[in-house]
């Protein structure tokens, strides 16, 4: 008898199980406000002659040896809620033979010791059963004590599960983990006259009623039975009428007994049993059938279940629950009485950190990760989030120490399997296995995704479609069993559905672009490039990482998606193809590490551009980066790449790609060791800032707690000026917050940021009180991206206009140039002098940085000031090309007036006195007019001075002007700077 009890307590896994029975013993031990929580721990109170005691009962149930971090995080919390009492509950001796081990008892007492804690051991939870529950497991009813035996032997969970994944017996525990799930009823709204739903006791099952549970494929409906049968155990040993004796009835119970009810519940009986007497049995006992899924089953063949359900029914207290994807499917057409219908719905937040605290029972730590993974990269988005989707990630995990996405793939080919993979027992299907299956949605996936706005197609059309593909195979299918072939694939697999419309629709997009890939990669390899060329579109993109997941090393075809995503302009773009391509280098986890390394630095180049498109978004009023500081949008844009790369799986390639971004700033630095960043001019800013960004957003990402290769950020400090710089000292105040908190005090004091804070205070705060639009084109704006021509003008509201100008006039192409500014940004103002002493000292920078295939255009307004500047520049630097055009004599710098057009030849005059044109002359001179632009000048005719005071006024308007023909006059500027970069490019006529 003892030994009995002793299998008993030893054969419970489950912590809300073991929980549940500490909660009867204490209410039978008097104790008071008894509150059993999520998970498992049970609280009461204890009320004596010396007053209350507040307690709480931990209950483990597994194996305990030494530390054990999992336990000591809970105790940890639980002392600061001042117990009493916590009470340790293990219902499992360690492996040696001991009940709990004496060196994790003396770690858990030294680590806590103003908190009175008491073990409970296996042998100390059946001395008090014994006690204060004898009737757990003495009730008088020795004739169904082996059965219940039997079936809590016999009902190891998710057995398919391990079976279709091929998993090692080291698993089994784990995957009998049971998190009560979140069951819901439909109810109808009297006044409103429509069903609400509303949540549903797992209790109530357990106590009375029949039952449908419907949830999809995954969601442990079969897991759910078989602890509604070890609950139904449990309630034996309680006084009542009848005892409860659960049969959980398989599949594969009803294909070797005809599908007839009767005869499977005798065939299970049998295993336990040599005689006795069914129709006694359900006389004497609630005999409560538990029926797995029976989807898979002709319609005629469920008739006939549920006929048998409904006759059995009315044998004295008997009852049964049912477990099926689909309840509308299941009972249409069907006579069933008196049952409730409950679904069961997928996990919640808290139900997901239950299930992975459970799963890394050991070790926490890995649970935390592994949530923090699935968060940070949308993945709970992206699969469906049941017990079996965890417990494929989880072992994933475990396996490979590789999170999602890395493992995406792998994650939906297992979910396919357990799909897809059940035996098929339709009479008139009998070919219908996994292959056809898959090969159909495939070839319909392929279908979707290459249809204009993904437009699914209706019943009529997918039963055609469906005719088609065997016809074109040389299958042949008669028509009369394609209606059950389309049940079987929408019914039965648990990917497809037809919505209200009677339309046949994957029932998440992730389904559609994963088996699209599968296709591609197995029928249609030629559409890898469109692939590539649609890597921005989010359905084609997520594709691509579904197909490259498939042999994880794809060498060329990362190579041709990093050749193209070089080419992408606009911020949806680079936003896009910056989150692609860190979900693909996870994905293609085995690929030489060199070639993801350039796919990391591709993604850097993107977000250089994308931090660009911010910035100049920063124009716009009513957009979200208006107002914003330019320190601000900088740290936005790193944490939506930090977002994207946080990975394990990328470690390798971005420290490649740090490393040689290091290598390149050290070249620089020992040209001149003395050289820092104030020194430093044009170019040579430009090149360092963006380089030091690139090397920013690597460093959060290596400083995360989850790669935490914090000597690279060491590294960073030591050999660079960053944090001599007012822009990336901010940057670094605030990302290494928010990356990684509880490590940041301490670089932070070891940098000496404090001091630097207050050395560079000043610098701040000019980035603090100057919003980004203000910064733009200036000097403070040195993040960029590489453009072979580079044009440089007197003013900031100079660059404004050139810039907004080629948008309108090439449809808002972005163009091959960048422009920036000479002059000062706290005025608002450039000048002549501040270009040309620039332009005279660019040609050194560029021969001293091996910059010699840069074209750099200085823009002088064709006015006095410009006149003066340009002619001035200095003759043993620069050749006169033409009037209008000055030539370094060693690079590819130049100096252009502006060009006068034709019909305002009225302001070429010959002394320099006398010119007056300016870039806002290039508008037509009513519309300057209009805005108060133009200031008249004695003495000339049509030729007019622009009003200074307006000119910032008067660029910020212009940003929101699209009416090419305002711009038509700039034409004449842009031919000139094609001309001069040897480009071509094509303006609105």
């Amino acid at each position: 008898m003892q030994q009995d009890k002793v299998n008993i307590i030893e054969n419970i896994n489950s912590i809300d199980e073991l929980g549940k029975i500490l909660e009867t013993v204490l209410a039978n031990m008097g104790l008071q406000d008894i509150n059993r929580k999520q998970d498992g721990s049970v609280i009461c109170i204890q009320k004596d002659s010396l007053g209350e005691q507040k307690l709480c009962f931990v209950p483990i149930t597994e194996k305990v040896k030494g530390k054990n971090d999992v336990i000591e995080t809970r105790v940890s919390a639980l002392a600061k809620e001042n117990f009493d009492s916590i009470f340790i509950v293990i219902s499992k001796f360690t492996s040696s033979g001991t009940e709990i081990s004496n060196y994790f008892k003396e770690l858990l007492l030294k680590k806590f010791p103003n908190t009175r804690i008491v073990f409970w051991s296996r042998n100390n939870i059946i001395e008090t059963i014994d006690k204060h529950y004898n009737g757990f497991w003495s009730h008088s009813d020795i004739f169904i004590k082996p059965y219940e035996e039997y079936y809590i032997t016999s009902s190891r969970s998710d057995f398919e599960l391990r079976n279709l994944l091929k998993l090692d017996d080291k698993y089994q525990n784990l995957l009998d983990i049971f998190v009560e799930p979140t069951l819901c009823i439909y109810i109808e709204d009297k006044e409103a006259k429509r069903p609400i739903k509303r949540k549903f006791s797992f209790e109530k099952i357990i106590k009375s009623g029949s039952y449908i549970v419907s949830g999809e494929a995954g969601t442990g409906k079969s897991t759910l039975l078989q602890h509604i049968g070890k609950s139904l155990i449990i309630e034996n040993s309680k006084e009542t009428p009848h005892k409860n004796i659960p049969i959980f009835v398989k599949q594969s119970d009803l294909i070797s007994n005809d599908f007839d009810i009767n005869k499977s519940v005798q065939s299970i009986l049998l295993n336990v049993y040599k005689f006795f007497d069914l129709e006694k049995l359900f006389s004497d006992y609630t005999i409560v059938i538990l029926i797995d899924s029976i989807d898979e089953l002709d319609k005629d063949k469920q008739k006939t279940i549920l006929k048998d359900l409904d006759a059995i029914r009315d044998k004295g207290s008997s009852r049964f629950i049912i477990a099926t994807r689909s309840h509308e499917h299941l009972v249409k057409d069907c006579e069933l009485n008196e049952y409730t219908h409950v679904t069961v719905e997928d996990f919640s937040i808290k139900q997901i950190q239950l299930f992975l605290k459970n799963f890394f029972r050991s070790d926490e730590n890995k649970a935390n990760k592994l949530l923090s993974s699935l968060r940070d990269n949308k993945i709970l988005e992206k699969v469906p989030v049941t017990p079996l989707t965890l417990s494929v990630i989880s072992i994933l995990y475990e396996e490979k120490q590789y999170e999602i996405p890395a493992t995406v793939t792998d994650v939906y080919d297992n979910f396919n399997i357990f799909l897809l993979g059940r035996a098929t027992v339709k009479s008139n299907l009998e070919f219908l296995d996994i292959n056809i299956k898959e090969r159909i949605l495939s070839h319909y996936a392929l279908y979707i995704l290459t249809q204009e706005d993904r437009i699914p197609q209706t019943e009529a059309e997918f039963k055609a479609f469906i005719e088609l593909f065997f016809s074109a195979r040389s299958m042949t299918i008669e028509k009369k069993n394609i209606p059950e072939l389309f049940n079987a694939l929408t019914q039965g697999t648990g990917v497809l559905f037809v919505d209200e419309g009677s339309f046949v629709c994957f029932k998440h997009n992730y389904f559609m672009e994963y088996y699209a890939s599968l296709e591609i990669f197995k029928q249609k390899r030629e559409l890898e490039n469109e692939l590539v060329e649609r890597f921005t579109e989010f359905n084609w993109q997520n594709t691509s990482i579904f197909y490259a997941g498939r042999t994880k090393d794809m060498s060329d075809f990362l190579s041709k998606v990093i050749k193209k995503v070089k080419q992408y302009e606009t911020l949806t773009d680079c936003l896009m193809a910056t989150s692609g391509m860190g979900y693909l280098l996870q994905a293609l986890w085995l690929t030489d590490a060199n070639i993801r390394k350039e796919g990391t630095l591709a993604a850097l180049d993107l977000m250089i551009k994308s931090l660009e498109n911010m910035s100049r978004l920063s124009y716009e009023k009513s957009t979200f980066f208006s107002g914003l500081q330019y320190p601000s949008i900088a740290l936005i844009n790193a944490l939506f790449f930090f977002k994207n790369f946080n990975s394990i799986t990328l470690k390798d390639p971005i420290i490649l790609a740090f490393d040689e971004l290091m290598e390149s700033e050290k070249r620089k630095m020992s040209l001149d060791e003395h050289t820092n960043n104030q020194q430093l001019h044009g170019l040579e800013v430009i090149q360092r800032e963006t380089l030091y960004y690139k090397l920013f957003n690597l460093a959060l990402v290596l400083y995360s707690e989850r790669i935490n290769s914090n000597e690279k950020l060491s590294e960073l400090f030591d050999n660079t000026y960053m944090l001599n710089n007012p822009l990336f000292l901010m940057l670094f105040d605030k990302g290494l917050d928010m990356i990684n908190p509880k490590n940041s005090d301490a670089i932070k004091d070891e940098e000496n940021f404090a001091s630097k804070k207050n050395r560079y205070l000043a610098g701040m705060n000019f980035y603090v009180s100057n919003t980004a639009d203000k910064l733009r084109f200036t000097n403070f704006e040195n993040i960029s991206s590489y453009k072979r021509v580079e044009l440089y003008t007197e003013g900031k509201t100079d660059a404004e206009i050139i810039e907004r100008a080629n948008y309108v006039l090439t449809r808002n192409k972005y163009p091959y140039w960048s422009v920036r500014s000479c002059g000062s940004v706290k005025h608002n103002i450039g000048g002549a002098d501040e270009l040309k002493n620039f332009l005279e000292t660019i040609g050194a920078q560029m021969l001293g940085n091996q910059d010699k295939d840069k074209v750099i255009i200085g823009i002088f307004d064709n006015d006095m000031a410009g006149n003066r500047c340009h002619g001035g520049l200095k003759k043993e630097l620069f050749n006169q090309i033409n009037e209008r055009v000055k030539k370094h004599k060693e690079c590819e710098v130049y100096a252009i007036k502006l060009p006068i057009p034709i019909e305002k030849d009225v302001y070429l005059k010959s002394k320099p006195e006398f010119k007056f044109f300016s870039i806002e002359h290039y508008f037509p001179t009513e519309f300057l007019k209009s805005h108060d632009m133009l200031r008249d000048i004695p003495d000339f005719q049509d030729v007019y001075n622009i009003n200074d005071k307006k000119k910032a006024e008067f660029a910020t308007i212009i940003q929101q002007e699209e009416d090419a023909s305002v711009f038509e006059d700039f034409k004449f500027l842009f031919e000139e700077i094609d001309f001069l970069s040897n480009e071509k490019t094509q303006y609105i006529d």
